[in-house]
């Protein structure tokens, strides 16, 4: 159902940490998401309320081109907005495989070395589902070699 979207849904969350060459730091970060609420299809259930830990590696390279660029490279998804000015972010970011279409807007604020946020998905098509999570993302130190 939302598997397909997974590395779109982690780059989501890492937006506010990419924000910009001279903004973060590369080096191991460690993202907590956290699932507020939840409507998904088929009467699944939703760990709303549990929270998801990932640690992920940002290169320099990577720190230098930011999530926007590295989203361009997947044809599935495309920026719609991208707004980051005085250590706040407003994006939406929407994401296409067959007939589903994802949609995840995310507001939020971010430093060299954190960055919380929120963001809302709403996928359309024959899986319908709506999500609310929260990131909380912090730079842990270096990467692990």
């Amino acid at each position: 159902m939302i598997r397909p979207f997974m590395p779109a849904l982690l780059a989501a969350a890492l937006l506010p940490a990419g924000a910009s060459a001279q903004q973060v730091q590369p080096g191991q970060w460690e993202i907590v998401t956290t699932v507020r609420a939840a409507d998904l299809p088929n009467g699944v259930k939703a760990d709303v309320g549990k929270s998801t830990t990932v640690r992920s590696c940002l290169t320099a390279a990577e720190a230098v081109k930011g999530p926007k660029e590295m989203l361009q490279g997947n044809k599935q998804c495309r920026m719609n907005r991208y707004v980051k000015k005085d250590g706040k972010l407003d994006s939406q970011m929407v994401c296409t495989q067959g007939p589903s279409t994802m949609t995840a807007t995310t507001k939020g604020v971010f430093t060299s070395t954190s960055f919380s946020n929120q963001a809302q998905m709403v996928m359309t098509g024959p899986q319908k589902m709506t999500m609310n999570v929260t990131s909380v993302g912090k730079r842990i130190g270096a990467c692990a070699k």
